[in-house]
């Protein structure tokens, strides 16, 4: 584009002048922009008072799922999904509007790989991340050395949190036999991205460290007295 100027003296001379203006004309691009907050009302919460492990369903690759010898069975003693996604995220896609697919994509994302569980004998739990997204609690001492004791999988679409876990952990609270543990604050995250119609991208993150969380399975006793079963004492002495 080419912009000109003429200009004219008071007895009618004139002259001319042109510039290259093109670069000067510039469209600048609308891109997206959002927020993730932690939602702490939607949580995944397991409890380990099962009666036998059940099929897993979860792919730990070529770590081993740990097999935890006081529960019968072969798999995940207890897992749960989220009811939704453990994020509440706001999004602008600005003028573009969003893309025509995978336009909001959610993934797990360790921040710290110390967990702080441990197995029942008190062997560190690090969180590691596999190729595939999954997220893997690995132990790493003791028994069960190099084994899964747990694994996180998220929904892309929905943000939907399933946990598995394979072996049981330590609670430290021996005043209560359903005491509560949970990942370590900042140790794993929720990252969301989101792609507009022509493009362009932008991510955000939120803590969900405490939004997983492994109930205890205590040990219970029944005392019946025993039928047929009795101290006599006989007074009769010599």
């Amino acid at each position: 584009i080419i912009a000109s100027v003429t200009v004219t003296d008071f007895d009618g001379d004139s002259a001319f002048g042109g510039a290259q203006i093109g670069g000067a004309i510039q469209f600048h691009d609308d891109g997206p922009s959002l927020t993730a907050v932690a939602n702490g009302g939607v949580v995944v919460a397991l409890d380990e008072t099962q009666a036998a492990s059940t099929a897993a369903a979860i792919d730990t690759g070529a770590i081993v799922k740990g097999e935890d010898p006081d529960v019968g069975g072969a798999g995940a003693i207890t897992s749960g999904t989220s009811s939704g996604a453990l994020v509440n995220v706001t999004t602008l896609f600005g003028a573009d509007g969003p893309a025509a697919s995978s336009a909001t994509v959610y993934q797990l994302s360790v921040t710290n790989a110390v967990s702080g569980l441990t197995v029942t004998d008190g062997s560190a739990i690090t969180l590691q991340t596999l190729a595939s997204g999954v997220v893997v609690g690995v132990v790493q001492t003791g028994t069960f050395t190099g084994q899964a004791a747990f694994a996180l999988s998220i929904d892309p679409a929905t943000g939907k949190v399933t946990v598995e876990q394979y072996l049981s952990l330590h609670h430290s609270d021996t005043g209560n036999p359903d005491d509560t543990v949970a990942l370590a604050g900042n140790s794993l995250a929720v990252k969301v991205t989101v792609t507009d119609g022509d493009g362009d991208t932008a991510s955000a993150s939120a803590d969900v460290s405490g939004q997983i969380t492994f109930d205890d399975d205590g040990p219970s006793v029944t005392a019946v007295a025993a039928t047929g079963v009795t101290v006599s004492l006989d007074e009769t002495a010599t």
